[in-house]
């Protein structure tokens, strides 16, 4: 297993992620802009920052403890760059540290007395659709989970959020629309459901599919300022899946990274809209990670508590609400990797 870097996923195994100290140290230096200030000397590095002299010292010995910056005769160099999205996932691994240490007292605490289930969540919050992140859930639903704002992005707009996404779903996309398409090998077209950073979107198109891409605004005015998708023919919709889906039919529904934000009864109601969507015969895809076969599962779980009461969840939890949708014919594969799993199930005729 390749060394634990500032970047690395806060999804890795246990034991293999960098440490908290690195990471928020080597956030706060790329986010001020003092890595960039290097090569210098601490004076000339706090003054390019406008911070105090001190501090910068004390962060540059700090960071070259951990070998990101070097010492060299008073001046320190950086040894570390990060291109955007690098920065981008190295930020949204910050912000989940951040959550944890701010939040898991409040999720613990007796129901009444933390205000909210996160303690320091801000209710204003854009929540976000897509793949590793929280939804809004619907009010009210398993016991009214109304989690207005809940994002497992620990409130990062989605020009940083949606990046730090897209470089890792890029590596295992192709593989995913691969496998999907293994079992719907006549599919002419699909939606990306919660599609986010369009990394899934682009691999089947790339493929020959019609697809539609659905998320909420915020997520999708980045994508059509930003222009990712330019040029891949993915068509991009915007509005709320829990409420209602893009025009159908589909032979294909991806759902990455959207099933552990939701407890049981509301994907039983979401299973049952995309049902109602799909051609006969079509293939919901889910990727996600499991409760009982991914090592990280009981970790990630922490996370989606804090994002909004979200969990991991077991292959037979969701064989039972996928059967109840009128979905059958269940495939499991573990995803390369990546500590996540691939269901793929057929929509009866």
């Amino acid at each position: 297993m390749p060394d634990p870097s500032p970047v690395s996923s806060f999804m890795a195994d246990p034991g293999a992620v960098a440490d908290w100290r690195e990471v928020l140290l080597c956030d706060a230096a790329a986010s001020t802009g003092l890595l960039e200030a290097l090569p210098g000397a601490p004076d000339d590095a706090a003054e390019a920052v406008g911070a105090r002299p001190h501090a910068v010292r004390v962060t540059l010995e700090a960071l070259a403890t951990f070998g990101l910056v070097e010492h060299r005769g008073g001046t320190y160099h950086a040894v570390v760059a990060f291109d955007a999205e690098e920065r981008a996932a190295l930020a949204h691994h910050a912000n989940v540290i951040r959550r944890w240490a701010n939040d898991l007292g409040g999720a613990l605490a007796p129901n009444g007395e933390a205000g909210d289930a996160g303690g320091g969540r801000d209710a204003g919050d854009p929540g976000q659709q897509g793949a590793d992140r929280g939804h809004d859930d619907e009010p009210g639903a398993d016991g009214g989970a109304d989690v207005a704002g809940n994002d497992g992005g620990a409130s990062l707009p989605p020009s940083v959020f949606m990046p730090a996404l897209a470089r890792r779903a890029r590596e295992a996309a192709p593989w995913l629309a691969d496998r999907v398409l293994a079992r719907a090998p006549a599919a002419a077209r699909a939606l990306d459901l919660g599609g986010g950073h369009g990394e899934h979107a682009r691999a089947l198109a790339e493929r020959g599919l019609e697809v539609v891409l659905q998320d909420r605004g915020p997520v999708t005015d980045w994508l059509a300022g930003s222009g990712h998708l330019a040029g891949t023919g993915v068509e991009v919709v915007e509005g709320d899946f829990l409420e209602a889906l893009a025009d159908g039919p589909f032979d294909v529904v991806l759902a990455a990274g959207v099933v552990h934000i939701y407890p049981g009864p509301a994907l039983e109601r979401l299973f049952g809209r995309i049902a109602a969507a799909m051609a006969p015969g079509g293939v919901l895809a889910i990727s996600t990670t499991l409760r009982g076969r991914n090592a990280v599962a009981p970790v990630f779980a922490v996370q989606m508590l804090l994002a909004g009461d979200g969990d991991t969840h077991s292959e037979d939890e969701l064989a039972g609400w996928l059967a109840a949708a009128g979905f059958g014919d269940l495939a499991v594969e573990d995803i390369p990797d990546r500590p996540q799993t691939l269901l793929t199930a057929r929509r009866g005729s």
